[in-house]
């Protein structure tokens, strides 16, 4: 009975050690076009996502792989591009050659034209921008990037525009129509409503809110999107909305002051004053060179007359930022009491 046992027990080791040893079937190597497939769906996704140095990597070596396909050379002139103005010494020159093949093989191909617009623009070419452009539009009327990029240039202006104020305020306008046209040719474009929510909220206007919520609906987890729309919330007042935002963000980004600083504010705004020190002195934990952070809490030491207190924020904000005029203000004006 024990040796057939055995037997039984040795048969199972050497049936398990052939079960793991078997392969499920052979692995399939990768063809040069699937390769080549594959990389270019992944700089597509890159570029949308506006990851660009990964899309340089993925696009430069799709092109290698297949320096004849249009989309190769296209995706890596975009990648080029994109990944360049942060580098002085990068050569135009370059990028429009690989435009331009793409365009020679297919003259109507949108991207390659708002690419050459974008060259043109930044060698500060605006007639050439305006006309590539205008043929972009003519090839593609529904291409959301041209809206986006046409956007973003009267964006610039109006942020620059040291003129009269009536045409900065036009700039703003033709900016908000160009990002409005993003969002009705992609509804899913989340950048187009942050975009929209940051230029209302230069005109004071609550509809940047909405915006801003509905960006949130596509971008739950970022912190720049839900930054602006607690901001926003609060800057219109709606201050118990903020708290619930800000303290939200406080948990899933906890080394995000931001988050502590404005809760401080609110509750200093509502009297609140134990609960805003509380929240001042989170952000100080996060970051102690917090100079708003800790003006503000000298603010509420000399509000409270504990001037010993109060000066010594001050003077901790002095020694990061001797010039920052509000607290150079304040000491100015104690120096002055009698105390």
């Amino acid at each position: 009975m024990l040796k057939n046992l055995y037997c039984l027990f040795i048969l199972l080791v050497l049936i398990s050690c052939s079960t793991k040893g078997h392969k499920k079937g052979p692995v399939r190597k990768e063809t040069p076009f699937s390769q080549r497939e594959r990389l270019l769906k992944e700089a597509k996704a890159f570029y949308e996502e506006e990851k660009f140095d990964q899309m340089l990597d993925v696009s430069a070596t799709a092109f290698r792989l297949d320096s004849q396909n249009n989309e190769c050379r296209l995706y890596y002139a975009l990648a080029l591009l994109n990944t360049s103005f942060n580098d002085s010494n990068v050569n135009f020159n370059t990028v429009t050659y690989h435009l331009d093949k793409v365009l020679k093989t297919d003259s109507n191909n949108v991207e390659a034209l708002v690419g050459k617009a974008t060259v043109a623009y930044y060698l500060n070419d605006v007639e050439r921008t305006e006309t590539l452009l205008r043929q972009a539009k003519k090839a593609n009327p529904r291409f959301r990037k041209i809206y986006q990029f046409e956007g973003a240039i009267y964006e610039q202006k109006y942020r620059l525009w040291t003129g009269a104020d009536e045409e900065r305020k036009k700039f703003l306008e033709i900016a908000i129509q160009n990002f409005q046209k993003t969002v009705e040719i992609d509804p899913n474009f989340w950048r187009g409503y942050l975009t929209l929510g940051k230029l209302y909220f230069e005109k004071n206007d609550k509809t940047c809110v909405q915006h801003f919520n509905t960006a949130v609906t596509f971008q739950s987890k970022n912190q720049e999107v839900r930054y602006w729309q607690a901001y926003a919330t609060q800057f219109f007042n709606d201050y118990p909305t903020a708290k619930k935002y800000y303290r939200s963000m406080a948990k899933e980004f906890p080394k995000f002051c931001e988050s502590f600083c404005q809760m401080g504010s609110i509750y200093w705004e509502e009297k609140a004053i134990d609960s805003a020190v509380y929240y001042y002195e989170q952000t100080l934990k996060v970051d102690p060179e917090h100079i708003e952070a800790m003006h503000n809490l000298g603010m509420i030491y000399e509000e409270r007359n504990d001037f010993t207190n109060a000066l010594t924020h001050y003077a901790n904000v002095l020694k990061i930022d001797p010039k920052y005029s509000l607290t150079v203000e304040r000491v100015t004006a104690l120096k002055k009491k009698k105390w």
